[in-house]
């Protein structure tokens, strides 16, 4: 197997790990003993379809895309960031386009209702995009 193709399977092995996860994300390890999870499952955590990957695969696919697009030499933070704010924007690498990176429970604790929630983002984007980081 040549380092292309060990690349390759590194991200299916993320994204197929990912979306067994999605289902049962934030429960609780004494759920998962009694029901431990053995294939690929829907629903669940999010309401996703089976298959679905999560925001950790997504922003893992926009890093390989940079590292690709950026060379070995080093890492091109502007582009970086360009491809997170697509992805937090339009969904760019999302496998629904919509988010789901922070679970009901995070809200919850937060307080901040979804609304609130996004400005918070976009507040963060501006910065990325005034300070270049």
């Amino acid at each position: 197997m040549n380092v292309i193709d060990s690349y390759r399977s590194v991200l299916l092995g993320h994204a197929v790990a990912d979306s067994i996860g999605v289902p049962v994300e934030f429960e609780e390890r004494e759920e998962r003993q009694r029901d431990p999870v053995i294939g690929i499952r829907g629903y669940g955590t999010f309401n996703q379809k089976p298959g679905t990957w999560s925001d950790d695969f997504s922003m893992t696919a926009c890093l390989a895309e940079s590292l690709i697009a950026s060379g070995t030499e080093r890492i091109d933070t502007a582009d970086l960031s360009q491809r997170f704010i697509q992805w937090l924007n339009f969904s760019y690498w999302a496998a629904e386009l919509y988010l789901m990176s922070e679970s009901p429970h995070e809200r919850r604790l937060s307080g901040l209702s979804w609304a609130a929630h996004r400005s918070r983002l976009v507040a963060v984007e501006n910065m990325i995009m005034a300070t270049g980081r």
